[in-house]
């Protein structure tokens, strides 16, 4: 399924979000993240029909949804970054993501919430999950990066709504193999 990425240019769907994410987005602002944009990711025609199990689940955990032409299914989130070292995070109704993109194409997600869809190395994506704090999960993340470092990468430290996008097609090319 193609997922598309955009930012949420209607104020109205914004505000909610803020408003649904509220608790994560202060805690994530404590430890020094910033707002960048709040954006959407859109399935294909059809398929708030054919993802309907999903989005039910989606709206059990609160969810911003929308249905766009051609029944698109769509969520909305809030995109935060933090410069040191260079990191994305978002909250959605599981808990939060943080996102940090090396140089060499490689990437390491750390999500706040328990998962089985871990891939196997070698892999373009280091992914590690466990149910935590926010905190815990950015400190987890932290000491990710530090060993990713050592490793020989190099942090890419360009920060942008195109550079997130990148990694999330990344993250949705790995679940799909």
């Amino acid at each position: 399924m193609s997922i598309s990425y955009d930012v949420v240019q209607d104020s109205q769907t914004a505000d909610r979000v803020r408003r649904r994410f509220a608790a994560p987005i202060s805690r994530l602002v404590r430890l020094g993240f910033g707002e960048v944009c709040i954006y959407r990711e859109t399935g294909p025609a059809y398929s708030a029909l054919t993802a309907f199990p999903a989005a039910v689940l989606m709206l059990m955990r609160r969810e911003v949804l929308g249905l766009l032409p051609a029944w698109k299914l769509s969520g909305a989130f809030p995109l935060l970054i933090h410069t040191s070292p260079p990191t994305y995070a978002y909250a959605f109704g599981l808990g939060v993501k943080f996102h940090t993109r090396f140089e060499d194409g490689t990437a390491l997600v750390t999500a706040t919430f328990a998962s089985q869809l871990l891939p196997a190395p070698p892999n373009p994506i280091r992914k590690q999950a466990r149910r935590m704090s926010v905190e815990a999960g950015w400190d987890w993340h932290r000491q990710g990066v530090a060993g990713m470092m050592r490793e020989g990468r190099s942090v890419d430290r360009i920060l942008g709504f195109a550079g997130f996008v990148a990694i999330c097609r990344l993250e949705d090319e790995v679940a799909a193999t």
